[in-house]
């Protein structure tokens, strides 16, 4: 498996593990989890990763979800009622 591939498969890996929140919130968490994914495999082509750094991350648009697939239909759900969620508090406070 090519660098490149250990990198992307740690970085999925260890974002799959935590929240948006917690993403936004525990960076270092974050790195360090991506860091210790990685470790050992990089050691043993004589290699070391520096440093790690979440400087911006987003949602995927909808459109790219496929409401078939197992994966995508959990994150349309999720993503849906986190928005509507958010969409209600913004009612109760425009309300007062």
């Amino acid at each position: 498996m090519l660098v490149e591939d250990k990198f992307v498969d740690a970085l999925r890996a260890t974002a799959a593990q935590m929240t948006m929140h917690e993403l936004q919130d525990t960076r270092e968490n974050f790195v360090q989890g991506v860091q210790n994914t990685v470790a050992e495999d990089l050691s043993k082509n004589g290699l070391e990763l520096e440093s790690v750094s979440l400087t911006n991350f987003n949602q995927t648009s909808k459109e790219h979800f496929n409401p078939n697939n197992a994966f995508d239909a959990e994150g349309l759900t999720k993503l849906t009622q986190e928005t509507e969620r958010r969409r209600r508090e913004r009612n109760e406070v425009n309300r007062m």
